[in-house]
């Protein structure tokens, strides 16, 4: 690439570093979309420095039960923001429901408010609630 910033592989803009919470993190001024390294989502999803509501952990847990979208499906692999690679879909948890995308080499990308709901997700799964 030729910028010394990630570029959105949605976008396509240079995307920001910026700290959520204790983690560094780049984002996305345009859609909101995030990408860090893998282990700073681990850090992030298991801190509760910010702790939600119990009907936040419960609309997490319904959303994990709704099956993604279909477009979520057949969208084509986004590229890297630092490699241009393909980027891997997945899912966040295996069950959670959240569609990340990840790089083996430098990081996952998620979509504007998935970082969220995979927050609300460990946390509800750490207050003893489950999806039904």
């Amino acid at each position: 690439m030729s910028t010394t910033e990630p570029q959105c592989p949605v976008c396509t803009v240079d995307m920001a570093p910026t700290f959520y919470e204790t983690a560094m993190i780049y984002s996305c001024p345009d859609c909101r979309g995030t990408f860090m390294p893998l282990d700073q989502l681990q850090a992030i999803t298991n801190n509760e420095t910010q702790p939600r509501s119990r009907d936040e952990h419960l609309e997490a847990l319904d959303r994990a039960s709704e099956k993604l979208p279909l477009l979520d499906h057949i969208r084509a692999p986004i590229p890297c923001p630092w490699c241009d690679e393909p980027m891997e879909r997945s899912v966040f948890d295996d069950s959670s429901g959240i569609g990340i995308d990840q790089c083996a080499a430098h990081g996952v990308w998620l979509d504007p408010g998935e970082l969220e709901r995979a927050e609300a997700w460990r946390e509800a799964l750490r207050s003893g609630l489950s999806a039904q």
